[in-house]
């Protein structure tokens, strides 16, 4: 589980990760950074603790939220698509808008794949901030 509030005032992120895949800031420079602050896994330990995490946005910067069903995908040799083929679409598409970013993303996965049906299913939720 992934939970964030956001101050647009201040561009602020605060959020904890629960255990789930990391997300992406993907700046407009190309830097990319990792949501990685948070803890284990919602639920699965009673005395887990969990840490809060800061990001300050910039304009244009892309947040990249996914299950891990993405990255799981595997084409006709058992290669998984993988989290390093996601950092470098987002990379070469990082000025797209959200609504074009997550359609090339399903087909870049769909591609990869060569119709092998997915082990999983997937989500993705992008933002871009303006």
């Amino acid at each position: 589980m992934f939970y964030g509030e956001f101050d647009p005032l201040q561009k602020k992120l605060c959020y904890c990760n629960a255990g789930h895949n990391y997300p992406l800031v993907v700046h407009e420079d190309g830097d990319v950074e990792f949501l990685i602050t948070g803890g284990l896994i919602l639920g699965a330990f009673a005395e887990a603790e969990y840490e809060v995490g800061e990001i300050t946005l910039r304009k244009n910067d892309t947040l990249f939220f996914y299950s891990d069903g993405l990255t799981e995908n595997f084409n006709a040799n058992d290669e998984e698509f993988g989290e390093k083929r996601l950092l470098n679409l987002l990379l070469e598409n990082r000025t797209l808008g959200a609504e074009d970013l997550i359609g090339k993303a399903i087909r870049e996965v769909a591609d990869f794949s060569g119709g092998r049906p997915p082990l999983d299913d997937f989500t993705i939720v992008v933002l871009k901030l303006r």
